[in-house]
């Protein structure tokens, strides 16, 4: 198989994450290299919205704070059923028009 040209950019991140990206990175058994690679590699295929945090980190910094927050404070739950998905899933019912009473047969 051939060789491609490699590309570079710059990540950042809140330092404050730094412990966790580490035990993340041990969990894997791979460099920050190699899981950004991954994380990248995984989005171009897969070709899906970023349903959950893709609207908060467009939004800017501030909004992709609350992100960094909520997955800090989550980190290591045996069940993801915290306050990230909680919360996403709240905007997401928020933003879907209300419904209208069904209306009884023969009325």
């Amino acid at each position: 198989m051939g060789s491609l040209k490699r590309g570079k950019r710059t990540v950042s991140y809140p330092g404050e994450a730094e412990e966790i990206i580490r035990k993340r990175l041990k969990q894997l058994g791979m460099t920050f290299q190699q899981w950004i690679a991954s994380l990248m590699l995984y989005d171009v295929w897969a070709e899906k919205p970023h349903t959950l945090t893709g609207d908060s980190c467009r939004r800017g910094r501030s909004e992709e704070l609350v992100l960094w927050f909520e997955a800090m404070a989550d980190f290591g739950k045996p069940d993801k059923v915290g306050s990230f998905f909680d919360h996403r899933l709240e905007e997401i019912a928020r933003a879907l028009p209300p419904k209208k009473p069904k209306r009884k047969k023969g009325k």
